[in-house]
């Protein structure tokens, strides 16, 4: 029975190893390059941060392409399985085929247990160092969020238009900043150059401007204008999208639901000072990162009764399963997200309603798959 065992594990472990490379690599290069890397690979980013952004992104992204994976490949292992006419060759040998489908459940569950773990740590984990990563990026050089020949959205009566950036030396050419305060004379500063930079203490955005002139123009009394040149002038900044990543610095100790490990969310679930609001949103997170770790599980057993049901269209018959057993899962899951919310369900427990459906409809199958 060893021979069959390992038989049927290479069977499932190959097509779903390639289906995992292939996916992650695909999924990792759309969020990586076109999410992240995209919007700062023009302005000097190197190569060592996009790899930081993909060792972080990986453990989250991981964590849905390994059901996935397992799903095809559970698909693909079963149905070659009765193509060859090996399903038939058990039986006849008088071999019950639970012989067949417990190396793909052990494979299953094994990969359960590896999702739990990551979902558990490493994927929040990876969340808080992938936003903390990019943060610090952006405050060390806050030209990656700013853009060539546009202006700013106003913030604190101030917009900026840049010219020119040089990213590698985050030099700033041909600015223009307006300053329109209801109280005080409007004011346009004109440069040459210039330098962004944020202060030490991550509370301020500073520009360090060279070469350029002050103009004050007072609406009241058109008659006061006035203009000032300066080689050298450094002046509080209002630029909204460096604000926000300030903002996001100082909240770095505030974690969101997807940043805690099980053992802060249940700390966090302790605490009775929390809404009971906030509380059905935790415990309705615990339970869809829980039931979301035993999906590769759930998915083998559905999926290899599904794999023997003889088709002539063998190929075309196990992507549309693999879709539809999808489609199916994640309408579940937010069937029963609704029944949480209107409170007719456990939220712990209603994030386990896919996982129950077709877990119990995949060991119906496997029975009646052993009784033919």
């Amino acid at each position: 029975m060893s021979i069959l065992r390992k038989h049927v594990a290479k069977e499932v472990l190959i097509p779903s190893f390639i289906t995992f490379i292939v996916m992650t690599f695909l999924m990792l290069m759309g969020e990586v390059l076109h999410e992240l890397a995209d919007r700062f690979l023009s302005k000097g980013l190197a190569l060592a941060d996009i790899g930081m952004m993909m060792l972080y992104v990986l453990p989250p992204l991981a964590t849905y392409t390994i059901p996935i994976a397992l799903l095809f490949g559970t698909l693909v292992a079963f149905i070659q399985l009765s193509q060859d006419c090996e399903i038939i060759a058990m039986k006849s040998a008088g071999i019950p085929v639970r012989k067949a489908f417990a190396p793909a459940v052990l494979i299953g569950l094994v990969a359960a247990m590896l999702l739990l773990a990551l979902r558990a740590e490493v994927s929040p984990w990876a969340h808080r160092r992938l936003k903390a990563f990019i943060i610090e990026l952006v405050l060390k050089k806050p030209t990656l969020v700013l853009n060539e020949q546009s202006w700013t959205d106003k913030v604190s009566d101030m917009r900026i238009f840049v010219g020119d950036i040089d990213d590698k030396q985050m030099l700033l050419k041909d600015i223009n900043i307006v300053i329109s305060d209801k109280n005080k004379p409007y004011r346009t500063i004109v440069s040459q150059s210039g330098k962004i930079y944020v202060s030490e203490d991550r509370t301020k955005i500073l520009l360090e401007l060279k070469d350029g002139s002050v103009h004050e123009y007072d609406k009241k009394d058109p008659g006061r204008y006035s203009t000032t040149t300066f080689s050298s002038l450094t002046i509080p900044a209002s630029i909204g999208a460096i604000d926000r990543y300030v903002k996001r610095y100082h909240a770095l100790d505030y974690l969101d639901k997807r940043e805690m490990s099980y053992g802060q969310l249940r700390e966090k679930l302790s605490d009775p000072s929390i809404s009971h609001k906030e509380k059905v949103g935790l415990l309705k997170h615990l339970g869809e990162r829980t039931a979301l770790a035993f999906m590769p599980l759930t998915f083998v057993l559905i999926g290899a009764p599904l794999g023997i049901i003889p088709y002539k269209a063998r190929r075309s018959y196990g992507l549309a399963v693999c879709a539809c057993l999808l489609i199916v899962y994640y309408a579940l899951l937010v069937a029963g997200e609704a029944l949480a919310k209107k409170g007719l369900v456990n939220p712990l427990l209603a994030m386990w309603i896919p996982n129950v459906f077709l877990g119990a409809t995949g060991a119906a199958f496997m029975i009646r798959a052993e009784r033919q």
